[in-house]
């Protein structure tokens, strides 16, 4: 609101409510709770990308994600 003089704090939240309903609250999300993958849907996305290019190591690059910093999966519930 600082940055934009001319938005409505009403319109800001419905639009952000939005875009968490919308984007970030997907049936995914809603079954499994926040910040983890779908390990096969992370290998198609790899498999698509190896399209375009080579890796350099396609075993590391399908390790890159790690849900050792997350909280336990109960807590990522909503």
């Amino acid at each position: 609101m600082r940055r934009n003089e001319d938005a409505q704090l009403e319109v800001e939240r419905e639009k952000l409510a939005a875009v968490i309903e919308k984007n970030v609250l997907t049936p995914y999300v809603r079954a499994r709770g926040l910040g983890g993958i779908d390990r096969e849907r992370w290998a198609q996305a790899l498999d698509q990308l190896a399209l375009a290019g080579n890796f350099r190591d396609r075993a590391r690059a399908g390790d890159a994600f790690t849900d050792a910093f997350l909280p336990p999966a109960d807590e990522r519930m909503f």
